[in-house]
């Protein structure tokens, strides 16, 4: 029987569930320089430095403010979604999405939104960087392999965000607050790419707490980075492309938790992304010798 902690069976090393991943120096270049400029933010001067959700709202494709036209197009699409979910699930498979990418204002005063990359988490496609803590047999360890590919990836990242930073555009930069006892709670980011899904930073306000005005531009303790349409945006080298579909990898949750950094590739659902702070706050808890538990209620 095998040793859990060196891996060794008889007079063989093999490799444990328990023993993280070899650390490639440059891609954790790559991490630290992401991680450094996450923490950086926008300037507080720029428009999308936690711009108001009545900003978020105006700048939603809204269903009741299109014109005539507009509102058919959206209908003729719904019904088609509508009609392949049929199928799907007369297959015994799930459909990929219930509602074109608009937001509905509801009776009620709230808004409804329709996931387009996804309507469920996706726990599989999580991987984590090991990196002073001990790995969980269960979660997938961020690879040597993947580290060596997403070097560029990461590269492209940095290189983008520095640039947008820079201008004050494209990424929507949101501050709150996670948990709220008195010196228990977390300063949160979330750093949203382009303008597609502000779904996201919207229904995250709802899910978290308001953090002081003055305190928006501090360093935060926990980072999330988004980027749904990653493979469009960052200019990625069609070469790399190819080779990260090849190995099947056009979606991604990228967790770094002792950096407090949890990344989203390829995603727009709104339940991964109020997980990925939460998850890293509550690694941060356990590291400080706390216990975090998390309570969900779903009906069915």
């Amino acid at each position: 029987m095998a040793d859990e902690q060196t891996g060794k069976r008889g007079g063989a090393e093999l490799r444990s569930p328990l023993t993280p991943p070899e650390m490639n120096p440059s891609f954790a270049r790559a991490l630290g320089e992401l991680v450094t400029l996450a923490r950086q933010g926008h300037r507080a001067d720029s428009p999308n430095f936690n711009p108001t959700d009545s900003w978020l709202v105006e700048n939603m494709p809204v269903f009741q403010d299109m014109p005539e036209a507009g509102r058919r197009q959206v209908l003729d699409e719904a019904s088609a979604i509508v009609k392949e979910g049929e199928e799907a699930n007369s297959a015994g498979r799930a459909a990929t999405k219930a509602w074109p990418g608009v937001a509905v204002r509801l009776d009620s005063g709230g808004m409804g939104f329709f996931s387009q990359l996804g309507v469920i988490r996706r726990p599989d496609l999580t991987q984590y960087y090991v990196d002073g803590f001990t790995p969980n047999r269960d979660a997938l360890s961020f690879s040597e392999e993947n580290q060596e590919i997403f070097t560029q990836v990461f590269e492209c990242i940095v290189n983008k965000l520095r640039g947008h930073l820079a201008s004050g555009s494209t990424v929507i930069q949101t501050d709150r607050q996670i948990c709220d006892a008195p010196g228990r709670s977390f300063h949160a980011r979330q750093l949203l790419f382009g303008a597609d899904y502000l779904q996201l930073p919207y229904m995250w306000r709802q899910l978290t707490f308001e953090l002081p005005e003055a305190e928006r531009g501090e360093t935060p303790d926990i980072m999330e980075v988004s980027i749904p349409h990653w493979f469009q945006d960052l200019g990625l080298p069609e070469d790399l492309k190819t080779r990260l579909r090849e190995m099947g990898i056009t979606q991604l949750v990228f967790k770094a938790p002792t950096l407090g950094l949890s990344l989203h590739l390829g995603f727009d659902y709104v339940g991964e992304h109020k997980m990925g702070p939460l998850s890293i706050a509550m690694h941060q808890v356990k590291q400080n010798n706390g216990i975090a538990i998390q309570s969900a209620l779903s009906l069915a």
